[in-house]
């Protein structure tokens, strides 16, 4: 969660580790930490710090567990709480954000219902229109990202419903498999993928936007059952390949789609009930039916950029997105989205003159924490210049400092730019550079008193 704490959820009882000790809340009555039940589904951390627990045969109610506190208390799922109908069908739980959803069945329509920002009542977002939702039939959803939902009415078909409540497309078991739509995989990842299997047929499908469909996703030479899939934060998901009911294979599809297997995990002499990772290629935690392990990979693939630029590359810093961005000695700096590994070439043709020849005196760039990225270009002629670009809206400005090669920079925490700096054949001088009022002062005595000329 947002302390850093750990939950584990169980089938006997919620945990929580802090990197030394496990606090345990469970059932008993004299249990000093109370929750309601033992055998949890799925919980989820709010933005505030409350832990919302959904139990594996309850669906009733919710558990709440407010920051810092020891009992948790029910949420109940009714009219009173806002929940239109007394059929819940599903409960939905955004990891990332820590939302909850609730899918509501009542004379045959289903309702969509958010937990709002008080935790204690949930908001009718909308009525889903043109599904018949007959008594005998069960459902299942999952919210994308666009809050747009996708449907699974498991007797018949999947189901796109937009944010009005329309279905947009409605896609037919029978033109993927032969069985019911009963799944193990109904995820939506955090790159924005959306994976389906089911549970007695072999393969795994990914949607596909363009077709309006599932099309299957090749995984290995065989076609086998896919029973489980785990998503991280940089996009990558790991899949459980089931072949024969022996022991499952373990494969890493990265968010390009590229597949390997794992065989970190897949060596595993215990059954693995649930991953959790930032980063798969880092590290991960494994929930098992021989508690908690811990994998550290310790060979971190290496990926190389920009290798066909003729281009020698200088300065590199990141942008708190996760964004690198790589400074060239020619007119370049290059832009590095490390999801998408997806190159832009940003030129620095502003106050360009075509007659010199421009060099990257320094081989630094640093990033500014009002949102900017600085730099340096030099010539012959005009001496340094530092650059400024603008996050925000992908601008650059330049400021001159005449007959000087600016040789590194870095960003103090007094917020101000310093620098060395050269003259031809001379003396090397520290200065520094006033975002806020653009001017540069330079130091010229190392004598303890460090008098100084300030240049506009």
């Amino acid at each position: 969660d947002r302390f850093g704490y750990i939950w584990i959820a169980t089938r006997n009882g919620l945990n929580r580790y802090d990197g030394l000790n496990i606090l345990r809340f469970d059932n008993h009555r004299k249990s000093r930490m109370h929750i309601s039940a033992k055998d949890i589904h799925q919980i989820t951390s709010r933005p505030d710090g409350t832990i919302i627990i959904e139990y594996e045969d309850l669906k009733g109610f919710l558990d709440v567990l407010p920051e810092n506190e020891s009992e948790a208390y029910k949420l109940y799922l009714n009219e009173e709480n806002g929940i239109q109908g007394s059929v819940i069908e599903d409960i939905f739980m955004n990891e990332e954000h820590g939302e909850v959803y609730v899918l509501s069945k009542q004379d045959e329509r289903l309702y969509v219902h958010q937990l709002n920002s008080s935790g204690q009542k949930f908001d009718l977002l909308f009525p889903i229109r043109d599904i018949e939702a007959k008594d005998f039939k069960s459902f299942q959803f999952m919210v994308m990202d666009r809050g747009d939902l996708m449907i699974n009415d498991k007797y018949e078909s999947l189901y796109l419903v937009d944010t009005g409540g329309q279905v947009q497309n409605k896609i037919f078991y029978d033109s993927l498999t032969e069985t019911n739509g009963t799944m193990d995989v109904f995820v939506h990842d955090r790159q924005g993928r959306c994976w389906l299997s089911f549970t007695d047929a072999p393969g795994l499908y990914e949607y596909n936007e363009a077709a309006a469909s599932f099309t299957p996703f090749t995984i290995n030479d065989g076609v086998s059952n896919v029973d489980a899939l785990w998503n991280d934060k940089m996009g990558n998901v790991i899949v459980s390949v089931n072949q024969d009911h022996s022991n499952p294979d373990f494969y890493l599809i990265k968010s390009d789609d590229v597949v390997r297997p794992f065989a970190a995990i897949s060596a595993a002499e215990y059954q693995i009930n649930d991953i959790a990772s930032s980063d798969f290629e880092r590290l991960l935690l494994l929930g098992t039916t021989n508690g908690l392990k811990r994998v550290i990979q310790s060979k971190k693939q290496v990926t190389s950029y920009l290798k066909e630029v003729n281009d020698d590359l200088r300065g590199i810093t990141g942008s708190p997105d996760g964004t690198i961005y790589i400074a060239g000695e020619s007119l370049h700096w290059y832009r590095l989205d490390p999801n998408t590994d997806s190159i832009t070439t940003m030129v620095l043709d502003f106050r360009f003159d075509p007659d010199l020849q421009y060099t990257d005196g320094a081989t630094d760039l640093v990033y500014d924490a009002g949102g900017y990225i600085w730099g340096v270009r030099h010539s012959r002629k005009y001496g340094g210049e530092l650059i400024k670009y603008d996050l925000r809206d992908s601008t650059f400005e330049s400021y001159a400092l005449p007959h000087r090669k600016i040789e590194s920079i870095t960003m103090g925490k007094d917020s101000l730019i310093w620098m060395v700096s050269s003259l031809a054949n001379g003396p090397t001088y520290l200065s520094s550079f006033n975002p806020r009022q653009p001017s540069f002062i330079h130091f010229f005595k190392a004598d303890g008193i460090n008098k100084w000329i300030k240049l506009g």
